[in-house]
């Protein structure tokens, strides 16, 4: 960093974005989950479309260079179902540093200077109660020493190979779904008291985060009785875990249905069979009763590297009454 930078922290303004993607490159290249630069309209989609239509980004910039974009700390505000509550929890994404920038300054540095005056504007129990997301290694480093980032857990990979039948569910009728109703409304309001803490999975969302996606193709399928909806399964196909994965990326099946859940995956197999993927995997947590029944429907367990991370506004956050009371799945991160 040259020694007349003159660094401003800053929320962010309209007109920023651009200065914020051309950091984004500098930083990342191509290094983003679909490993390809990343897109004004993937940037407006997540940032001004997301379902709260708040922004949570505060930007480092060097006046000396006119302006210039050289540290970012953002994230993603959700819409939580807060155990009977409505609340906001915030997903930590793209926080960086200009490989330029990431010296000369003496510690903390720019990367924790600028993540601790971000959580102390918006993780407050007045505000947003929680962050999360799943840091790399480098951030995760980082926030433990310095953010008070603490784990709520590993997560383990549930999957299922290829070579294995699926049993059939009875009295369920799967169908692809192009524009999500009024019955995905209802299947949450349904839902939610029983899975405790977790992301408002209504209409809304389910077409923000997925159909409306800029980068990824998404199917949703819904097991239907009828008019009414029993539980749903989103998924795509793609590199993730191995090449040409069949993701479950969201998965809301009432616990013990197991007639909606075998058709489901049915359903998500046929199009894994149609791309000719080695697998299905998905991510879910420990504390639910899908992760065993799906070892029961054939689903083995694989570790990996991923590791769930929290910065919490009290003690009803803490990690360990998440680990028991938060419902996430991969639609809940931005790795697919």
């Amino acid at each position: 960093m040259s020694q007349s930078a003159e660094l401003v922290f800053r929320d962010y303004r309209p007109g920023d974005e651009a200065r914020i993607l051309e950091c984004f490159q500098r930083v990342f290249d191509v290094g983003t989950p679909e490993a390809r630069l990343r897109t004004l309209e993937h940037w407006r989609w997540q940032f001004e479309r997301n379902p709260t239509q708040q922004f949570r980004i505060l930007l480092a910039v060097d006046e000396s260079a006119g302006g210039r974009v050289v540290a970012q700390y953002a994230g993603v505000p959700m819409r939580m179902f807060d155990r009977g509550e409505r609340t906001i929890a915030t997903q930590a994404v793209d926080s960086m540093v200009d490989p330029a920038y990431r010296r000369g300054l003496k510690r903390p540095g720019l990367f924790a200077t600028l993540g601790a005056q971000w959580y102390a504007k918006w993780i407050r129990r007045d505000q947003d109660r929680l962050a999360y997301g799943i840091p790399v290694p480098q951030a995760w480093r980082i926030g433990n020493a310095l953010l008070r980032y603490e784990i709520v857990r590993t997560q383990p990979i549930l999957y299922r190979e290829a070579c294995w039948p699926l049993l059939t569910g009875r009295g369920v009728e799967v169908r692809a779904i192009d524009s999500p109703g009024a019955e995905f409304d209802e299947l949450f309001q349904r839902l939610a008291p029983d899975l405790r803490y977790l992301t408002v999975r209504d209409a809304s969302f389910l077409r923000w985060r997925f159909l409306d996606h800029p980068t990824f193709r998404y199917t949703i399928f819904g097991a239907f009785e009828g008019a009414r909806l029993r539980g749903y399964v989103v998924a795509r196909v793609g590199d993730w875990i191995v090449p040409s994965n069949t993701i479950l990326v969201d998965w809301l099946v009432p616990g013990g249905d197991i007639d909606a859940a075998r058709e489901l995956l049915r359903a998500v197999d046929g199009l894994r069979a149609r791309s000719a993927s080695p697998c299905l995997s998905l991510l879910l947590p420990d504390s639910n009763p899908w992760y065993r029944d799906l070892q029961l429907e054939g689903f083995l367990l694989a570790p990996s590297d991923y590791m769930t991370v929290v910065v919490a506004s009290g003690a009803a956050y803490s990690p360990p009454v998440l680990r028991r009371e938060w419902y996430h799945t991969l639609a809940d991160f931005d790795i697919a």
